[in-house]
């Protein structure tokens, strides 16, 4: 009872923190510290450790380890951790290869308002990867994840804008959109705004 008691102080301390403040404190955690508040079942620190080991933070890559806690974290429906997950089915990273849970857990993600996971759903959409192609969903979980501020999803909706596919052409906002991608800093952005330009 304590132990739980605990998990649920320490995870409500670390949900009412800022995100990039907490993100900073959970890089200087030791891994004992770290590994034990994981063990607690929080979440944030079951995905912190999860990173751990895919980014060989402490010295040690394990591909096992980081899927193991990465999917504790997205089964307890900690977002960042859904999207990390389905990554690591995309590369069979710690787990095989699998377009169905590539799918699933990018669209718990996405339903979560994980903006990675509504883009990396997006992806699943268009290159119809654990379900049928569909650029019209494709553009809509993209255009949710560009108003969420991500410069990859605002560089897709404006191609897809430019291009027309899923949705209805639109230089104009192809236009807005790509200059905003390029601002926030998708580089690719450049070559696009040039071919926009030239059409207008």
């Amino acid at each position: 009872m304590q132990r739980r008691s605990l998990a649920g102080a320490i995870n409500y301390y670390v949900l009412s923190m800022g995100e990039m403040i907490s993100t900073m404190l959970l890089w200087v955690i030791p891994k004992a510290t770290l590994s034990l508040l994981a063990g607690l079942g929080i979440p944030r620190f079951q995905y912190d450790l999860a990173r751990a080991y895919y980014t060989a933070r402490f010295g040690e890559q394990s591909p096992g380890k980081a899927a193991m806690w990465c999917r504790r974290a997205a089964e307890r429906g900690w977002p960042p951790a859904e999207s990390l997950l389905a990554s690591f089915y995309v590369a069979a990273f710690g787990v095989p290869e699998d377009p169905d849970q590539v799918f699933y857990w990018n669209r718990r993600a996405a339903e979560h308002d994980d903006a990675w996971g509504q883009s990396a759903l997006a992806w699943c959409y268009q290159q119809g990867v654990g379900t049928k192609p569909d650029p019209e969903l494709a553009f809509k979980w993209w255009l949710e994840a560009a108003q969420q501020g991500l410069p990859e999803a605002q560089y897709a909706v404006a191609h897809c804008l430019f291009s027309g596919a899923g949705t209805p052409r639109d230089i104009e906002m192809a236009d807005q959109w790509c200059r905003l991608a390029l601002k926030s800093g998708a580089e690719s952005a450049a070559e696009l705004l040039r071919l926009i330009e030239a059409a207008a």
